[in-house]
C-alpha cells in the first residue's frame, strides 16, 4: 500500500501533493488525465492533519526535472523545526497550513519582505513558534522568569525583543547554516581582508559584499559562501538587484557565535566593527548600528521571523545606551569599560544580563587572556592599519602548545631547579618536592627534553630564565604565546594570594567571634577602671604625657591629644581602657552589620577562588549568576544608619579611631580599613559599593 502511494505521489505534480493533510483522491482516470487535484470548497486549511510526520524526509522532498531532488541540510532542519514546533488550531481543531508554513515579513538592513531571497522567505518561521522559557540554564545559575519580571517592572513600556531573547537563550545552538570556524587571529584575518577593499580609509570598506568578496575576504569554498548568501544575502540597497551581503552584520554574527573566543575580545571586536573613525567613543548611531546587526544578524542565523522593526531597534539601543552609563563627558577609555562592563552583566542592569548570558553561553571558557597586558598593548581593531593578530584563549591552540592547568607544576619546577642550580631532576623526584601530581605525558613530550636542553645550556655558562624554559618546553610559541603562558603564571600566583586571602577572612572572622564571647567587667572592675580614669585626667593636668601613664600597648595612646583637648566623653575612655579578656558593652547591632560584612566577604573570595580554580581545572564546571536583585529598603538603611554611627561629623569618612570608641573589636576595625580604603579610614561609598558586591544586589 505504501508503494501505491509513493508511486502516485511521484507520477503527480510535486506542489499539488507537497502539503501536510491527507493523501488527495486518485482515481485512473484522474492519473491518466495528469490533472491535479485541489481541496474543494471546505476543505484545505480545515482538515490539514500531519500524515506525512513518520516519512522519510527524500520522500517529503519537491520533484524536479530528473524525479526527486534531495532538500540541502539546512531546508530539512527548517522543516523538522516547523514540524515539530507547537501550532496554531482553527475553530474546528486541525492544523492549520498557514501555522506552520507562513512567510516572514522581515526587514533586515533595510530590506523589506520583497527583496528577501526565496530561502529567507520560505525558512524564516520559528520566531512565531514559541520556545518554551526555561526554569534554569545549563551554562549559568540564573532564573529566566527573574530577569524577565525585573526587566518589565522597570521598563514595563520597552519593547526588548523578550520572544526573540527566550529563543537565543533557551533555544538550539545550531543555526540555518554552519558559519565559518576561526579563531580569533582568523577572524582578525578576514578584518584585514575587509578593510583593504577599502584601501585602509575609515568608512570606505564595502558594506554589502557579493559572494566573489565574500569568498575572497574569507578564503572559504566557493559552496559554503553561497549557503552563507542564502542565508544573509539579500538585494536591499542594490540598484542592480544583485544579492549581496552586509559584511558587519554577517561578521557580528560570526564572533557572537564563536566559541573559542573570550568575552572580552569578542567585545572589543564588535564595538571595534563599528567604531569607523577610530574615536574609541560609542555614541547614539554606533550602538544602534550594533544593536541592529546583533538582533538581525542572529534571527537570520536562526531562521527567526522579525518584523520590520526598525522603530523600536532605535528606541531600544537609545535605552539601552542610556542604561549603561555611557555619555559624552566621559573620556574615550571610560567609555569603552562602561559599556564592556555594562554588556558583561558587571552592573546587574536586568536589560544587560540576556547579553551576558548570550556571551556566557556562546564564548570560550576562561577571562580576558590580556588581562595583565597594559592597556596600550591589548586587542582592539583599527580601521586605519593592519591589526596584528591578538593573544588568544587556550582553547585555539592544539595539544603541542602548554595549557593553563600546567603552568604550576612548571613553574614550581623551575623554581625547585633555579634554586640547586641544576636542571638534572628525574620525574619521581619533580613530583616530590612539587607535591604535586605531573601527568606522564606533560613529563615525556615536554619536560624532560625542555629540563635536559635548559641544563646543557647552564652548563656552557648562559643566563638561564623562565621566558628560555618555556620556549624549550614549546618551541613552537612566538612572543603573543610567550606572554599568555607568563599571564597563566600570574593567574597561579594571584590564585595563590587569593587562598591567603581567604585565609585572612577567616581569621578575621574568628577573632571577632571570640570578641564577641568576651564577659563583661564586673561592677568591681568598672570601678577599679573609673579610678584609673580619674588618675589619668589629673595627670594629662599637670602635663604628664600618656606615654609615661599606660601600657604602649593601649589603644588609649592614640587619643592623647583628643583627651587633652576634652573631646573623649567618659564612656569612650572607659572604654578604650578595657582591660584585655574583657569587654566594656555587650554586642550591639554595629557588631551585627560587622558579622555580615566578614561572612560575606569571606563567603565572596571563596566563589572568587572557585571560579580561578575552574581556570586551572577545566574538567570541572561551575556556574555564574549575573542578576543581581535590588537591595531591599530596609538592609540600605541599616547600611546607612552603621555610617551615620561611625561618622558622626558627616564627613564621609568612617576613622579607625571611630571604630574603636564605638567598642568594635580592634582587629576586625583594622582589617575593614585595610580592605575599603586606606590604613587609618574608609569612604561611605567604599563601603556601600563593597557591601553589594559581596551581597550580589544593585542599588
Amino acid at each position: 500500500m505504501k508503494l501505491a502511494w509513493l508511486r502516485r505521489r511521484r507520477a503527480s505534480n510535486a506542489k499539488a501533493f507537497d502539503h501536510i493533510g491527507p493523501s488527495p483522491p486518485s482515481t485512473p482516470s484522474t492519473r491518466a488525465a495528469g490533472r491535479q487535484w485541489t481541496p474543494s470548497e471546505g476543505e484545505g486549511e480545515e482538515n490539514d492533519v500531519n500524515l506525512l510526520e513518520d516519512l522519510p524526509l527524500n520522500l517529503k522532498s519537491p520533484q524536479g526535472p530528473q524525479g526527486p531532488q534531495l532538500p540541502s541540510l539546512t531546508d530539512r532542519h527548517t522543516d523538522r523545526m516547523a514540524r515539530s514546533a507547537p501550532v496554531k488550531r482553527n475553530g474546528t481543531g486541525s492544523i492549520t497550513l498557514s501555522s506552520v508554513k507562513a512567510v516572514a515579513s522581515a526587514s533586515v538592513n533595510g530590506r523589506n519582505s520583497d527583496t528577501l531571497s526565496d530561502f529567507q522567505k520560505g525558512d524564516q518561521r520559528r520566531l512565531s513558534l514559541p520556545c518554551p522559557m526555561p526554569k534554569s540554564f545549563s551554562y549559568s545559575g540564573d532564573d529566566l522568569s527573574e530577569i524577565v519580571e525585573a526587566i518589565e517592572s522597570e521598563a514595563p513600556t520597552l519593547d526588548w525583543f523578550r520572544d526573540l531573547w527566550v529563543h537565543l537563550l533557551a533555544g538550539k545552538r545550531s543555526g540555518m547554516v554552519k558559519l565559518p570556524v576561526k579563531s580569533l587571529g582568523g577572524w582578525v584575518q578576514v578584518y584585514n581582508s575587509w578593510q583593504a577593499l577599502g584601501n585602509w580609509s575609515p568608512g570606505d570598506a564595502p558594506v554589502l559584499l557579493d559572494a566573489a568578496q565574500l569568498q575572497a575576504v574569507t578564503a572559504s569554498p566557493k559552496l559554503k559562501v553561497m549557503e552563507w548568501m542564502k542565508v544573509f544575502g539579500g538585494t536591499g540597497g542594490t540598484k542592480s538587484g544583485a544579492v549581496k551581503l552586509n559584511m558587519p552584520m554577517f561578521l557580528c554574527t560570526c564572533i557572537l557565535l564563536a566559541n573559542t573566543i573570550s568575552k572580552k575580545q569578542k567585545l572589543r571586536f564588535l564595538l571595534g566593527i563599528f567604531d569607523e573613525n577610530d574615536s574609541g567613543t560609542f555614541d547614539q548611531d554606533k550602538f544602534r548600528s550594533f544593536i541592529s546587526a546583533f538582533f538581525q544578524g542572529l534571527q537570520l542565523n536562526f531562521g527567526l521571523q522579525l518584523k520590520n522593526r526598525g522603530s523600536e531597534i532605535c528606541l531600544l539601543s537609545k535605552t539601552l545606551l542610556a542604561r549603561s552609563g555611557v555619555h559624552g563627558s566621559l573620556s574615550l577609555k571610560s567609555q569603552l569599560e562602561h559599556l564592556e562592563r555594562w554588556l558583561l552583566g558587571e552592573t546587574g542592569d536586568p536589560l544587560a544580563i540576556p547579553f551576558a548570558l548570550f556571551l556566557e553561553r556562546h564564548s570560550g571558557s576562561g577571562d580576558d587572556p590580556e588581562f595583565f597586558l597594559p592597556e596600550e598593548k591589548k586587542f582592539r581593531l583599527s580601521h586605519r592599519s593592519l591589526v596584528d593578530p591578538p593573544m588568544e584563549l587556550a582553547l585555539a591552540l592544539d595539544a603541542s602548545f602548554l595549557q593553563r592547568s600546567e603552568m604550576q607544576v612548571i613553574r614550581e619546577i623551575f623554581r625547585h631547579c633555579e634554586s640547586r642550580h641544576c636542571f638534572d631532576i628525574s620525574h619521581l623526584e619533580a613530583e616530590r618536592v612539587t607535591r604535586l601530581e605531573i601527568n606522564p605525558n606533560l613529563w615525556c613530550n615536554k619536560l624532560a627534553r625542555a629540563l635536559e636542553q635548559v641544563e646543557i645550556h647552564r652548563q656552557n655558562g648562559r643566563k638561564i630564565s623562565m621566558e628560555m624554559f618555556l620556549r624549550q618546553l614549546c618551541p613552537r610559541a612566538d612572543a603573543h604565546h610567550l606572554l599568555m603562558f607568563q599571564s597563566w603564571m600570574r593567574e597561579v600566583e594571584d590564585k595563590e594570594k587569593l587562598q591567603e586571602r581567604i585565609a585572612r577572612c577567616r581569621e578575621v572572622l574568628d577573632t571577632f567571634e571570640e570578641y564577641q564571647s568576651l564577659p563583661l567587667l564586673d561592677q568591681a572592675e568598672k570601678v577599679n577602671l573609673l579610678k584609673d580614669y580619674e588618675f589619668l585626667e589629673f595627670e594629662l593636668q599637670t602635663s604628664r604625657s600618656l606615654e609615661s601613664l599606660v601600657p604602649a600597648s593601649s589603644h588609649l595612646l592614640r587619643f592623647e591629644q583628643e583627651m587633652i583637648e576634652g573631646k573623649l566623653s567618659q564612656d569612650a575612655i572607659l572604654m578604650l581602657m578595657c582591660p584585655p579578656g574583657f569587654r566594656h558593652a555587650s554586642p550591639n547591632w554595629l557588631d551585627l552589620v560587622v558579622e555580615a560584612f566578614l561572612k560575606m566577604e569571606a563567603a565572596h573570595e571563596q566563589q572568587r577562588f572557585a571560579q580561578t580554580e575552574f581556570l586551572f581545572a577545566p574538567t570541572n564546571s561551575i556556574k555564574r549568576s549575573f542578576y543581581k536583585a535590588r537591595v531591599p529598603a530596609h538592609v540600605l538603611a541599616l547600611w546607612h544608619s552603621f555610617l551615620e554611627a561611625l561618622d558622626p561629623e558627616k564627613s564621609g569618612w568612617v576613622t579607625y579611631k571611630q571604630m574603636l570608641i564605638s567598642g568594635l573589636c580592634p582587629e576586625v576595625a583594622g582589617f575593614m580599613c585595610h580592605e575599603l580604603g586606606e590604613q587609618e579610614a574608609f569612604s561611605g561609598e567604599a563601603f556601600l559599593a563593597e557591601m553589594m558586591k559581596i551581597h550580589h544586589v544593585r542599588p
